[in-house]
C-alpha cells in the first residue's frame, strides 16, 4: 500500500513541472500580445499630449474635434467653435488630427453633420415605425 502512494507521488511530480512551464509560457505570451502593445500606445499618447502646440487640430477622448488655442501646465484651452473656448486637461487629448482628415471622418454612416438648421443625422438607423405605429 505504501509503495502505491510513493509511485503516485513520483508520477505527479513530472506533470506539475510541465504545468508550471505551461503557465509561465502562457503569461509570457499574454505579456507580448496584450500588455506590451498597450504600454506602447500609452507612451505614444503621453508624447502626443506633451508635444501639443497652439494652432494644432486635436481630437479629445470624448470624440470632440477642436483647435488648441493655448497650452498651460496641465491644461489646454481648445476652441470647439468660433468664439467658444473650453478648458481641458492635457490627458483628454487623444491625438493630433492632420489637416483635412476631420472631414473624411464625418462622412461615415450615421454620423452627425452640421447643417444650416442644426445637427441632423446622416442616415436613419435602428427601428422604424410601420403604418399603425408598430415597430418593424
Amino acid at each position: 500500500m505504501g509503495n502505491v502512494i510513493l509511485a503516485a507521488s513520483t508520477k505527479s511530480g513530472g506533470s506539475s513541472s510541465f504545468l508550471l512551464i505551461g503557465l509561465v509560457a502562457l503569461f509570457g505570451l499574454l505579456y507580448f500580445v496584450m500588455i506590451r502593445p498597450q504600454r506602447r500606445r500609452q507612451q505614444q499618447a503621453q508624447q502626443t499630449q506633451r508635444n501639443v502646440e497652439p494652432g494644432a487640430r486635436v481630437r479629445t477622448t470624448a470624440g470632440m474635434y477642436a483647435t488648441v488655442v493655448a497650452v498651460e501646465d496641465q491644461d489646454v484651452i481648445l476652441e470647439v467653435a468660433p468664439g467658444i473656448d473650453v478648458r481641458f486637461m492635457r490627458r483628454a487629448i487623444m491625438d493630433v488630427v492632420p489637416d483635412g482628415a476631420e472631414g473624411l471622418l464625418r462622412r461615415g454612416r450615421g454620423c452627425l453633420r452640421r447643417r444650416a438648421g442644426g445637427f441632423r443625422r446622416g442616415r436613419a438607423r435602428g427601428l422604424r415605425r410601420g403604418r399603425a405605429g408598430a415597430l418593424t
